[in-house]
């Protein structure tokens, strides 16, 4: 997905095939690795700074946040 102001890539890639965890890249670079369920719906916050997605944990949904400069995810 492209941001708001078309300076960033952001997109899911596996960590491992047949494996249901994945790793949210932006620019080129792994920001939130995850061994828990997959994650989807990515979207880009409308300043461009930060990516949005869900994520399956322990058994729930849930939303979290990244900074495109790395970070925990909130």
């Amino acid at each position: 997905v492209f941001s708001p102001d078309s300076k960033h890539i952001a997109y899911l890639a596996r960590l491992n095939a047949g494996e249901y965890a994945n790793t949210l890249v932006v620019d080129d670079k792994e920001l939130a690795p995850s061994k828990e369920s997959g994650a989807w719906n990515l979207s880009f916050t409308a300043d461009s700074r930060r990516v949005v997605y869900g994520m399956g944990v322990d058994k729930k949904y849930e939303m979290r946040e990244v900074s495109i400069d790395g970070g925990q995810p909130t």
